[in-house]
């Protein structure tokens, strides 16, 4: 997967592009719910609420209690 993590402002707060496992808690919850339904090469993009993104401890990268948007794109 290849994710971009915006703040709902447009500020670019993380780029990931690496392989992931699913239903290992490795990715936010809005993706994890989700994935199944998405094919090969497709781009999705969620708005998520922080508790469905990155939580209420975030990341370096991701402040606490943040609303993003999501750039997916499955590659």
């Amino acid at each position: 997967l290849h994710i971009k993590t915006y703040s709902l402002q447009g500020q670019l707060l993380l780029d990931t592009e690496q392989e992931y496992r699913i239903g290992r808690n490795e990715l936010p919850m809005c993706i994890e719910m989700n994935i199944n339904e998405w094919h090969r090469e497709a781009r999705v993009i969620i708005v998520a609420p922080w508790y469905a993104a990155y939580g209420m401890m975030g990341t370096e990268e991701v402040p606490a209690y943040e609303n993003v948007l999501l750039d997916i794109t499955i590659l």
